[in-house]
């Protein structure tokens, strides 16, 4: 395998990420405007029929609510990926403990746990970056393993129970291997990043079924309020 053609690819592939997640912003923006004008203008019809006028956009009816609805979309995600990304900032430890992970001390006498410090710490030195923290996921059965952390100073590794169990030295070697290459290619960086990006639009996510759980049991009944309910939900 060509390692610097590859190398490129995931480069090229993380503009793509980057690109999505601006899209998926947009999409977010014009979701929840489209929800908000359609409402009010429900409302401003003195719960008649609803029906959308021809002769004027969706978009053209409040275009200062408009504004104010996407500030405060766009607002939102980003605050809230910029109060996640400084969570994580802390270190590739904070990931794996919110994930369950618990840390393999120096002093641990488990044989596996004892085993999969010393294969860490020789990957450490092997390719010249400070032993990360590690951590093991007892509550997982199945094979897997991942690093984390915004660089190698506070990088982390954890792996699962089910690993431990089932991979003999070398080949948890090997999986210990493949993590420190994404600690020493920058890709746990951007990991980390998108995990928090990502948090900003689950928030809205978690908006919105909040305010649909709490308008279906308030706005059932007839007139204004239980229409603009049903159109919000229907849209």
């Amino acid at each position: 395998m060509d390692f610097f053609r590859r190398q490129a690819e995931t480069r090229r592939l993380s503009r793509w990420l980057v690109l999505l997640f601006i899209i998926a912003i947009a999409a977010c923006v014009l979701a929840v405007d489209f929800v908000v004008v359609t409402a009010l203008t429900f409302l401003a019809q003195d719960g008649a029929d609803f029906t959308l006028p021809a002769d004027v956009a969706w978009y053209a009816r409040f275009p200062g609510l408009i504004l104010l609805s996407s500030f405060v979309v766009i607002g939102v995600i980003l605050g809230s990926s910029l109060i996640k990304t400084s969570q994580l900032s802390a270190g590739g430890g904070v990931v794996a403990r919110q994930l369950g992970g618990e840390r393999v001390t120096p002093d641990t006498s488990e044989p596996l746990r004892r085993r999969l410090l010393n294969v860490v710490e020789e990957m450490a030195i092997a390719s010249g970056v400070p032993v990360p923290e590690v951590y093991v996921l007892e509550r997982e059965a199945g094979i897997n393993a991942f690093a984390a952390g915004d660089n190698p100073s506070n990088a982390a590794v954890a792996v699962t129970r089910g690993a431990l169990l089932n991979l003999n030295r070398t080949e948890l070697q090997g999986v210990i291997a493949h993590e420190f290459s994404h600690v020493l290619n920058g890709d746990m960086r951007l990991s980390t990043r998108l995990i928090g990006w990502l948090f900003g639009l689950m928030v809205i996510a978690i908006i919105a079924r909040f305010v649909l759980r709490h308008a279906s049991r308030g706005g059932g009944g007839g007139g204004k309020g239980g229409g603009a309910v049903a159109v919000i939900m229907a849209a």
